[in-house]
């Protein structure tokens, strides 16, 4: 195993995307706050609605990331052992060997490959779907304004803010769905760590 790179890995795939996800998730607090400062009645219907997609879409996926986390952990182990067998020089003269080592190697990559894919996908997941809801929630409010001449200073309000709290939130669950995707080589490294 070879520490340092999944040390890098790490560093890479769990800290950077969950540093992202808090600062973004400051920027929409503050969003949140301004926003509630003008209705915070439209402001609560609005943030819980896209709060409650997100739990929604973080509880069925979560396990499902996990997994796939601790898939890659384990392909990216095997991967390593197939490297190392290939490089080693005393199977250099073994063509069957050799090829048997390449065929496993090729079948490892086109599976960490597969679930890379997959978990990226679920980390982008909540995108389209919290768009919709969001154009949904804000026709919703602008419909039942009572004040017609609010109406469309509350679309353009709330139309903006979405435009900012959206990839913000976005952010903030994709730094959860990466870190709990990587959170299989965390445990790896500690283990060895440990064990030294």
């Amino acid at each position: 195993k070879n520490s340092v790179a999944e040390m890098i890995r790490v560093s890479e795939w769990v800290v950077t995307p969950f540093a992202l996800g808090a600062v973004k998730f400051l920027i929409a607090l503050g969003i949140i706050i301004v926003l509630a400062s003008e209705d915070i009645k439209t402001t609560l219907i609005i943030c819980c609605g896209l709060s409650l997609v997100y739990i929604l879409i973080y509880v069925v996926s979560s396990p499902i990331n996990k997994n796939l986390g601790q898939k890659l952990t384990s392909y990216l182990d095997q991967r390593s052992i197939v490297g190392n067998d290939i490089l080693s020089t005393r199977h250099l003269i073994n063509a069957d060997f050799l090829k048997t080592s390449i065929n496993n190697l090729s079948d490892i990559l086109s599976k960490e490959a597969g679930t890379r894919a997959l978990g990226t996908l679920i980390a982008f997941l909540p995108k389209n779907v919290l768009e919709t809801i969001a154009i949904l929630l804000l026709i919703f409010v602008t419909v039942t304004s009572t004040d017609q001449d609010q109406r469309m200073q509350t679309l353009m309000l709330y139309g903006f803010a979405g435009y900012k709290l959206l990839p913000a939130f976005q952010a903030v669950y994709y730094g959860i769905s990466r870190t709990i995707f990587n959170l299989g080589v965390y445990k790896t490294i500690k283990n060895e760590i440990l064990a030294v």
